[in-house]
């Protein structure tokens, strides 16, 4: 009796899996950390079986009515799962859900439900095989009330095998400095929305990604131009083109070109490090011509003054006296121009007149003050490490503020108060130097 049980539990499932198969597809190749990974639940169905003998599992009546475990579909413990909603389709039962499958065949009716993995560390992974659920009947009964009722119902199992995904790190041999972490196959263009642009005077560069792989994950990339400073980004991470604005500035007049730009990324299924690149933009700017030393005139003059009373506003009474005696008469050229083109922002606006003031001090562009660099600058400059950078990280906030925020214009009281310290100690510094 024992081996006529077990005969005929093995005929009943090669019977099930005739009628409903499931499994998993998924790469054949090793991936890389941070890689998306496609997975496919791949269902067989016999449509002249179900159609006939399938018993409805829930309330809500489907086509084919089958349910699938699959407990990793929503939550992976190794990372991230991304599921693939199909607005249309064949509707089953997954998991706790249900879901519309793409759908084909004829004799043999196949539903496909796709998600994206994306593993955050290295590992050989095991991933569960799906189980598959569904019932059926030779004999119904058709009550008013409840529909068909199956009288012989009988509930069958299948099981797909597990997926082994290898995931291997991102190589460190070969990688670029710019690499932010894109990892597939783009391509980029870039476009400028005015080309006319003064020297200092921000537009905004925009950069547009498409491709496959992880086009919306990948760090906003960190562009470095000659001839401009970066001011700040504004990063659109919608699919399938993701748009990156750059707000940049032109910090040498002899420069007439946004210089061609460029997108590090890990290519797959190749497994190097590639880029791709958009072509240099002209502007309707011309270089400079070479300009002979002169002296300040009269009425440069009022502009100079009418900074210094701007920045009178950052600056305690005898710090801002001390600044303006000594160091108004040792001006260079450069200097001059500096002052004059911050003499025409508006006093309230801190972060303006705070770059302003840094950049006289520094000798240099404002733009060039909004960069990664002010630090180091500042300790070139004989400040302490710490009041470098906390003058860094106060540019960097009030920048922030300036191009990020809906109100740009106000201020904290306890952020003013800060600069203003700030600035006191700086100028303690270069009043003692300019007595040395």
């Amino acid at each position: 009796m024992r081996t006529l049980a077990w005969v005929l539990a093995l005929a009943f499932g090669a019977l099930a899996q005739e009628r409903a198969a499931v499994s998993l597809g998924g790469p054949a190749r090793t991936v890389v950390v941070g890689e998306p990974v496609l997975v496919t639940l791949h269902i067989e169905l016999d449509r002249a079986f179900f159609e006939k003998h399938a018993v409805q599992l829930f309330q809500s009546e489907m086509a084919f009515p089958v349910h699938v475990t699959l407990p990793w579909w929503r939550r992976w413990a190794a990372g991230d799962v991304l599921p693939r909603i199909e607005s249309d389709g064949v509707r089953f039962a997954l998991n706790d859900d249900v879901v519309a499958a793409r759908s084909g065949g004829s004799d043999r009716v196949v539903l496909e439900q796709d998600c994206e993995l994306v593993a955050r560390r290295a590992g050989t992974y095991t991933l569960a095989g799906p189980v598959l659920r569904y019932a059926h009947a030779t004999k119904f009964r058709d009550d008013f009330m409840s529909g068909r009722i199956p009288l012989d119902r009988r509930d069958e199992t299948v099981r797909g095998a597990a997926l082994t995904l290898v995931v291997a790190p991102l190589p460190t041999v070969g990688r670029p400095p710019a690499f932010t972490g894109a990892i597939g196959a783009f391509t980029i263009e870039t476009s400028v929305d005015r080309r006319n642009a003064a020297v200092d005077e921000p537009f905004t560069l925009t950069m547009t990604v498409v491709g496959r792989g992880n086009l919306t994950r990948f760090a906003t990339p960190t562009l470095r131009l000659a001839g401009f400073h970066v001011v700040g980004s504004v990063d659109d991470r919608a699919a399938p083109v993701r748009t990156i604005r750059f707000e940049v500035a032109r910090v040498d007049a002899r420069t007439t070109s946004v210089p061609a730009v460029s997108l590090s990324y890990f290519a797959t299924p190749d497994n190097i490090y590639a880029s791709a690149s958009a072509p240099a933009i002209a502007l309707d700017v011309a270089a400079p011509p070479v300009e002979e030393s002169v002296e300040e005139t009269e009425p440069d003059k009022p502009r100079r003054d009418a900074l210094y009373w701007s920045l009178g506003g950052l600056l305690g009474v005898g710090a801002w006296l001390a600044l303006h005696r000594r160091n108004l008469s040792r001006l260079s050229e450069a200097e001059g121009h500096a002052r004059a083109a911050a003499a025409r922002v508006a006093a309230p606006r801190l972060a303006d007149t705070f770059v302003a003031y840094l950049a006289i001090r520094l000798g240099c562009p404002e733009a060039t003050v909004i960069a990664p660099e002010l630090a180091q600058r500042l300790r070139g400059a004989g400040i302490s490490k710490d009041l470098a950078q906390d003058a860094a990280q106060h540019v960097e906030q009030l920048v922030a503020q300036r191009y990020q925020a809906e109100n740009n214009e106000t201020v904290s009281p306890s952020t003013e108060t800060e600069v203003r310290a700030i600035v006191d100690q700086l100028e303690a510094h270069w009043c003692k130097v300019a007595d040395a």
